[in-house]
């Protein structure tokens, strides 16, 4: 494959849902830290040509530590993210290589990402140029105007559960978000923000096992998926 990829690896948040003394990305699942489980995905695809970690300025040592002691050759950056997850994603897509086509933006926090789930976004990412990882909603959606009484219900064969990673070309992405600094537009995620100037994104089915740890309880979980 012709095509460069380039993934950043969103690791900036503090963790303040999860607790504990440390955010959820360098706790240990499995007695690795979380974010080595999901460097390690990145490195072993074989479609992947480098890495760039985007993490808090009081990990940026930790990180580098993690990259020596796992030999995680393919990173090539590691930098102090922004105030906002959108911020540090902006830094984390500049750090890639000029030359990359694509990039993928993966949550650090999401270890069980599989390899052939990567694969398959990169070569979706070719045929529509844009497209994200989700998993189609299995649970009945109620919609409450007043946050207090059901006002509707959604039909849930048209919705789905978005995931990372959420893969771009990497021009592309990189003008969304100069354009997103330049108005003051904030959304909630990568593909909100091609949505806003016009993309439109081919959806990835993944799997329920590519869970976001947000707390201790979804780390139990996790630790299952890994240590299969």
């Amino acid at each position: 494959m012709s095509e460069k990829f380039s993934a950043v690896i969103a690791a900036g948040g503090i963790g303040s849902r999860f607790g504990g003394d440390i955010p959820k990305q360098f706790t240990e699942a499995c007695g690795v830290p979380v974010i080595a489980h999901t460097l390690n995905k990145f490195e072993l695809c074989e479609l992947i040509d480098e890495i760039v970690i985007v993490t808090h300025k009081d990990y940026l040592v930790f990180c580098s530590d993690i990259v020596k002691s796992f030999n995680f050759t393919k990173v090539t950056s590691i930098i102090e993210g922004g105030t906002t997850r959108q911020q540090s994603v902006f830094k984390g897509i500049k750090a890639t290589s000029p030359d990359a086509d694509y990039v993928l933006i993966h949550d650090a926090a999401r270890p069980a990402i599989d390899i052939k789930t990567i694969e398959k976004c990169c070569h979706t990412a070719i045929q529509y140029d844009s497209c994200a990882v989700g998993t189609k909603v299995v649970d009945t959606i109620k919609i409450s105007e007043d946050g207090e009484f059901i006002s509707a219900t959604a039909d849930r064969s048209k919705l789905w559960q978005i995931q990372t990673p959420q893969c771009f070309k990497r021009d592309y992405i990189l003008k969304c978000h100069k354009n997103a600094a330049f108005e003051n537009f904030e959304a909630t995620d990568d593909c909100m923000l091609a949505e806003h100037y016009g993309a439109r994104i081919k959806l990835v089915e993944g799997s329920r096992e590519n869970l976001k740890i947000t707390d201790y309880k979804d780390l139990a979980i996790v630790e299952v998926f890994l240590d299969d």
